[in-house]
This record gives C-alpha cells, structure tokens and sequence, in this order.
C-alpha cells in the first residue's frame, strides 16, 4: 500500500506556527511528507526528507504583531481570501491524503473545498469550553492610561462583544464559499475536522485527555553561535528570549540590567527583534532548550514554545507578556508554582528583578519546574501524534493520544 501523503501547511507571520509543525514531522517518516512554508521561514524547518512548496507570504510578521497590539482581528478578508487561493494551489498540487495546520485560518475554508480531512495544532486556552472570564487583559495602551485594574473590568464587561467581532473578517470568507458561519473567536480558531492541543493535559483538568498532545519542544534549525557550545551549565547562567512576537522592550528595557544587576551571565536571543546591548551573549537564534538547561532561569515573552522549552530543562521562567495567547499560555503554569509573569509595559528594570529574586531565592519555584519536567519531555508530543495518525489511516489499532 502506498505511504499516506500528509501536508503541514504552517502560518508565517509567527514563528511557533511554523515551528511546532515542523517539529511533528519527525513523526512522519512512515508517510510522504509535504511542508508548506514561506520562503522568509524555510531556514527553521530543515526537513531534508520532506517535499517543501513555498507560500506567498500575505501577512509579515511585522503587521502581525501590529494587528495583535491594535486589538485588531489577526487577518483581515483580503488576507484570507489570498490565503485560501494559496492553500487551494498547494493541496491541488500534493493532493493529500490528510493536511495538517497551526493558526493558518484560511485552511478551514480550503481544507472542506477540497475536501481532505483537516487536523489542527492548536492550545487548550482557546477552547471555547472555557469561561469568557478566563481571557484577560493583553498589555494594552489603555491600561496605562486609565490604569490596569479599571482597564480589565472593562474588558471583561467587553470580552464576548470582541470575540464576535474578531470572528467577523473569517465570516465573511465562509460566507462566500457556502459555509455557516462561527459564533466567536475561539470558534474560529479552533474549527478543523480534528483539534490536538499542544498542551499538558494535567494543566486543563475539565478538559477531555484524549485531545491533548502535550507541549511541543523545538529548536531552530540553524547552527548555533560558537559561543554557545563553550558555556558549561551554571548558576550564574540565564536565558532571555524574545520570540517572533515578544515587546522589542524585552532588549531595550529593563530586563537585562535587571539580570545582570543580580550577577547573571545573560544569553540573549533576539529574534531579528533589535540589538542587545554590550556585555552580554547574543545571537538571533539560539537553541532554547539547551540554552534552558544550561541556566538557572529564563526569562521570555511567556509563548508557549518558549515556556516549554524553560519546563522541558526543569526551570522556572518570568515571562513578560504582551498579547493575549502569552497571557494565557503563563496562566496555568504561574497559578502551578513554576513561574512568574509580568505585562510586558511594566517590566521595568526594578519589577522584573524582584520577580527574579522570588524566582532565584525560593526554591519552591525551581521544585515545581522540575516535577512537571517529565510532562514536557521533548519526545512526547512527537510520539502521541504518531499514535493519532496511525488511528487515522489505520496502520494499527488507535492508541490514546494522552497518557
């Protein structure tokens, strides 16, 4: 029989969307493996055994972090209608057996017209079983004009209002290709034939086990800086990592005096975000987890990649978060006792040194990163993916996909 033929189909504008597929199809090597990616994100997929198609990129990152701090909905219809003719071209092309997608909105509408069963890498925090009153306030402009307190009331009272406003641009594409349309913005992100959350499931007790992958552990594909592989595991060790969408403030703020203020060593990965300054080891890229586990702490925009990449290596992290997925991602993990988080606007140098003084003197913090190390083992995610997709295509009987 011929090997099932799977697509991956990413969303550039951020890099995690394009990482967490990539790091899944090291499960694939049974299938014929088609990657789809821009041509500004193909240096992070590596790959070498896949069919890569490129896709033209309609959103930059750059808009797409602007998008998130206006409050706007992440893709206007322009986009989308552009994004579901790219998606109709590539499936046209591999014919696929199975598309697989993260944050790629379009692929709900092209995935049905083609007709080829659609799975969805996506997070647990954007299930719309959760309460309206779980989603709080991203670090938005307001907050520092009317202060954060009265700011979240507000946007409490607002919350169901905006979701349906954000799910209006997408709507209007499903309108047009004869699909019904969806309620909110949750709905939106997460509608696919099948939903995996990149998640622990530990962390989501309400929730159904069976749907949970567990958090996806990647690093770049590029080489290293030399530097790098001289340092040796220490206490006086750190990580700053800012990620696609992280505050540019997390280099030209107050984080990094703060951590060399309490004699860090700082490791900075900027992301292509902007310089770092002088006295401390910085590249664009660096291997997060590894880099994780040779420091005492990590310090990030509170993403999941990165907030994963600090558990899987057993340390606790102060994430200084801007939009709402980093807010939501930091959430369970701070109320587990793992770490801590701060908005983004208010990381100042003397915030985020008290924050890293709770971190590096109360040892309850590094205690709790270390027992949910297990639970975000590299291996695992890659693994249950492997037993759902055998379900799919029958290779053997379906095996669960959380432990």
């Amino acid at each position: 029989m011929a090997a099932a033929r799977v697509l991956m189909m990413s969303q550039g504008a951020s890099l995690a969307h394009v990482a967490r597929p990539a790091a899944l199809s090291a499960a694939l090597g049974h299938c014929e493996l088609h990657f789809a990616r821009t041509a500004r994100t193909a240096r992070f997929v590596g790959l070498p055994t896949a069919t890569q198609h490129e896709l033209a990129e309609t959103m930059t990152p750059e808009r797409f972090v602007a998008r998130m701090a206006a409050g706007q909905p992440l893709f206007d219809e322009a986009t989308l209608h552009a994004d579901v003719a790219e998606d109709l071209r590539i499936i046209d092309a591999v014919k696929p057996d199975l598309i697989i997608g993260d944050l790629r909105l379009s692929l709900q509408v092209s995935a049905r017209l083609a007709g080829v069963r659609f799975g969805l890498i996506s997070n647990a925090h954007w299930s719309p079983e959760l309460p309206l009153s779980t989603y709080p306030l991203p670090d938005h402009p307001a907050a520092s004009v009317v202060g954060r307190s009265l700011a979240a009331r507000v946007f409490r009272a607002l919350t169901g209002p905006i979701f349906r406003q954000h799910a209006k641009p997408l709507n209007a594409v499903r309108a047009r290709h004869g699909l019904r349309p969806l309620s909110e913005m949750r709905e939106i992100y997460q509608d696919a034939d099948d939903v995996l959350f990149a998640d622990d499931s530990h962390l989501y007790p309400t929730m159904e086990r069976s749907r949970f992958l567990a958090p996806i552990i990647w690093e770049p594909s590029t080489p290293a800086p030399a530097w790098f592989e001289q340092l040796a595991p220490s206490d006086d060790l750190a990580l700053l990592t800012v990620g696609s969408t992280g505050s540019n403030k997390l280099i030209s703020g107050g984080a990094i005096e703060a951590m060399t203020s309490l004699g860090l060593r700082v490791m900075v990965a900027t992301a292509d975000r902007g310089a770092a300054p002088e006295g401390v080891l910085t590249a664009p890229y660096i291997p997060g987890y590894r880099a994780a586990k040779k420091s005492r702490v990590v310090v990030c925009n509170g993403g999941s990649l990165s907030l994963a990449q600090a558990l899987a290596a057993g340390r606790p992290f102060l994430g200084l978060c801007s939009n709402m997925d980093q807010f939501l991602a930091c959430q369970p993990l701070v109320e587990a006792g793992a770490g801590l988080m701060l908005p983004a606007s208010q990381a100042n140098s003397r915030r985020v040194r008290a924050a890293l003084q709770q971190l590096i003197e109360n040892p309850r913090f590094s205690a709790v990163a270390r027992s949910l190390q297990p639970r975000f083992a590299p291996a695992l995610a890659p693994a249950r993916f492997r037993a759902w997709l055998d379900g799919v295509f029958g290779l053997r009987a379906a095996t669960p996909v959380a432990a």
